[in-house]
């Protein structure tokens, strides 16, 4: 079973809607797509191979002196696919050989590195990179040089969109007894390319990793065999261990530890367009209320308010910049010339990329016969002119009259709208009057003191 890991675990945040996590602990860890992802990209670096150990003896009267190979580089492996928030991601971090805790020597060769999932239902190994090869122990000195490498993790045998594979280690080599050298590790794969072998299939020389991929440990290049050496251990990651030599003194010496793999994720959040999730309208006298929410919209670039007075033939009446944000949103818009009668309104939605989609159609009734109009008259209280002003929206014919307090008519004038009139008081007895002011459907009325 996987289970959670934390160690070694790092997130840097580079650009928005952009994430970086990285896993160099050999095990098992699981990675946990967070919200409002979509995407991921998954490198993988297998681990490098042990160098082989090197010892003395001697059998039968026959000298033995061993020279260790360089283990091979880890491979690296590509891939970037399509994910939902919750989704989980099961990584495998391979360890590099000469260090998984059985002991040294053992031929181990490095750990693959592989991230699976169960998206689509059914569990999908969506990136591996292969380990390196481990080194052998040498030869007999009769028998120094066998001219291979040590194969690095092979692209081949990985799986990804990009693949790369890890440098070669080399063997042994050298004319006598005395000048052999062992070998180095390969170099480990990396984003650039393929990691570089070890100098020649017998040179202690490390391989290069490519970029982001360890180097190979060195191999051991004495001027005598009185001078024997453990192996260079692989660079993180991936690379191969170089290996060892021995000289006279019966003692075993290790080759290089392999670099240890690594799984780095990239999470990508590519801005999401509009989303509407609601639109309607309604009338508020000689005003259309026209309200909408989005579910998200930060791939959005604007809002254009479209009205119709047939419902077929549109026109753009208000332009509103989008919010941009990854979470829902409320806009309103007052439309302040509504036509008499329906109103039919829709949204243009465009997008950041150019896109645009239209919403569906909402209606309302501006009511022709909805009256907003108010009666004035000033100064109050007067002593010649009196101003008074009818103002606002109405239908129908005004009929405005001035009687005093017998109801006698002092004033009438009659007019089709709204309209300000002027009336000299000048000359008339002194005390209270009633401006009243009337269309077919409603009377407002004012008292006036003339002094």
């Amino acid at each position: 079973m996987f289970f959670s890991l934390i160690l070694c675990f790092l997130s840097t945040y580079s650009i928005y809607g952009q994430d970086t996590y990285e896993f160099n602990t050999p095990g098992e860890h699981t990675f946990t797509i967070p919200e409002n992802v979509n995407s991921v990209k998954i490198e993988a670096w297998g681990a490098g191979g042990e160098g082989g150990f090197s010892y003395y003896t001697s059998f039968f009267g026959l000298t033995i002196f061993a020279k260790g190979e360089g283990g091979g580089g880890g491979a690296y492996s590509q891939s970037t696919v399509s994910v939902l928030p919750g989704d989980v991601l099961q990584i495998y971090v391979g360890a590099g050989g000469g260090d998984k805790g059985n002991g040294r020597g053992g031929k181990q060769r490095g750990d693959s590195t592989f991230v699976s999932s169960n998206i689509g239902g059914s569990p999908t190994v969506l990136v591996l990179a292969k380990g390196g090869l481990a080194g052998d122990g040498a030869l007999t000195q009769s028998n120094p040089n066998d001219g291979r490498y040590l194969r690095g993790g092979q692209a081949d045998e990985g799986i990804g969109d990009v693949k790369y594979s890890g440098g070669n280690g080399s063997t042994y080599g050298g004319s006598s007894r005395d000048d052999l050298v062992s070998g180095g590790g390969g170099g480990a794969a990396g984003t650039g390319g393929d990691g570089s072998h070890a100098g020649s299939p017998t040179n202690d020389t490390p391989g290069s990793g490519s970029t982001g991929g360890g180097d190979g440990g060195a191999g051991v290049n004495t001027p005598d065999r009185n001078n024997p050496s453990d192996g260079g251990d692989g660079d993180f990651p991936g690379g191969g261990g170089g290996g060892a030599k021995n000289g006279l003194n019966n003692t075993t010496y290790y080759g290089g530890r392999g670099g240890h793999g690594q799984v780095i994720i990239t999470t990508y959040m590519t801005p999401l367009n509009i989303v509407l999730k609601d639109i309607f309208v309604k009338n508020s006298g000689l005003i259309n209320i026209v309200s909408w929410e989005t579910a998200h919209e930060d791939g959005g670039d604007s809002f254009e308010v479209e009205r119709s007075a047939n419902g077929k033939h549109f026109e753009k009446i208000s332009f509103i910049p989008a919010k941009r944000n990854n979470h829902g949103n409320r806009y309103t818009f007052i439309d302040e010339n509504a036509l008499p009668g329906i109103n039919y309104y829709r949204l243009k939605l465009v997008n950041v990329d150019g896109s645009i989609f239209k919403s569906g159609i909402v209606s309302a009734v501006r009511n022709i016969d909805y009256e907003t109009w108010e009666l004035a008259a000033y100064p109050n209280p007067v002593s010649d002119l009196l101003n008074i002003n009818i103002s606002g929206q109405s239908h129908g014919a005004h009929h405005t009259t001035i009687v005093d307090m017998s109801g006698k008519i002092m004033y009438e004038h009659e007019s089709s709208q709204p309209e300000s009139l002027t009336v000299n008081m000048m000359g008339w007895p002194s005390g209270m009057y009633m401006v009243q002011s009337a269309n077919d459907k409603e009377v407002k009325s004012i008292k006036v003191n003339k002094q």
